[in-house]
């Protein structure tokens, strides 16, 4: 999957949880757990590669090719743009991915408890 033609991953699990709630609800994308396909250019969970008009994959920039960050492992938080988690902060900020750190299920649970507090 190519999202906005700069990060190459291979999804493994889209979740959805309501929270009965729009302002807590979020779709989680899992992605699967990858080995980089050349590991020398290798930043956190990304490998930056270069991919050509036939969708050959470079280790280094070639004709016609365009360079994108290949997603190792990770997960990905899709919520609304006004949405109570975007409003956390300190521990919780999910922009530190606090979401990558745990299950899909614990951070359902995380996110309850800081709702019903």
């Amino acid at each position: 999957m190519l999202i906005n033609n700069e990060y190459f991953l291979e999804p493994e699990c889209l979740y959805f949880e309501s929270m009965n709630d729009f302002s807590w609800s979020y779709f989680r994308l899992e992605v699967k757990t990858n080995k980089p396909f050349f590991g020398n250019s290798t930043y956190r969970n990304e490998e930056m590669i270069y991919i050509d008009s036939a969708i050959n994959i470079h280790d280094k920039k070639v004709k016609n090719s365009k360079s994108v960050n290949f997603v190792l492992e990770s997960s990905f938080l899709i919520v609304q743009k006004m949405a109570n988690i975007n409003s956390l902060s300190d521990n919780l900020d999910h922009y530190m991915g606090i979401h990558n750190k745990m299950t899909n299920d614990e951070y359902k649970i995380l996110l309850q408890k800081v709702k019903n507090s």
